[in-house]
């Protein structure tokens, strides 16, 4: 078992060695700090969508010093749960969305951004059978409706600690607006 164990890293060393002797003499090294500020956004969002959404964002931006103007984001919102009935049926519904994608920043304070959203739209039905049994409760009977769509917009990062961004949705066809702190 030792003489595997000192294969593999003979082998480890061999190919970490050729893998260093093979890099570009012209890399450059992140030891310069990049010229934008670094943060992290904490947002929360309100679209102005056929059922209302609100949701959270955190948004890291510039943490890789290769790549000092490029920045993603991670969000999620969900609308408040309507309920509604329909020739006594029992409906409710509620729409629930995940987004991600990367900023660039053109100067300092100011970034576009896209990314792709993933919105269910869900509906639940309440079956119009009452099981024969004491204490029963009708069942109810979920759809959901998948939509994917692409965002885009502009964020700005105020020199204070506020940041706020506005952008279209197509997911939910309307706009959007973030408000938050860095």
């Amino acid at each position: 078992m030792k003489f595997v164990t000192a294969i593999v890293v003979i082998i480890g060393a061999t190919l970490s060695t050729s893998a260093m002797a093979n890099m570009p003499t012209n890399m450059q090294t992140s030891t310069t700090k990049p010229d934008k500020p670094m943060f992290i956004a904490l947002m929360a969002d309100y679209y102005a969508a056929e059922q209302k959404m609100y949701g959270l964002t955190i948004a890291p931006h510039h943490y890789d010093w290769d790549y000092p103007n490029w920045g993603y984001y991670l969000g999620y919102a969900q609308s408040k749960q309507n309920k509604w009935q329909d020739d006594g049926v029992n409906f409710k519904r509620q729409d629930r969305m995940w987004r991600f994608g990367l900023s660039y920043s053109i100067t300092a304070g100011l970034s576009v951004y896209g990314g792709a959203a993933y919105l269910q739209d869900i509906t639940q039905e309440q079956s119009q059978i009452m099981p024969m049994m004491e204490g029963a409760e009708p069942q109810w009977f979920k759809s959901t409706d998948v939509k994917w769509g692409a965002e885009t917009g502009l964020k700005y990062a105020f020199s204070q600690g506020w940041v706020i961004a506005l952008g279209y949705n197509s997911a939910t066809e309307s706009t959007l607006l973030s408000i938050g702190i860095h």
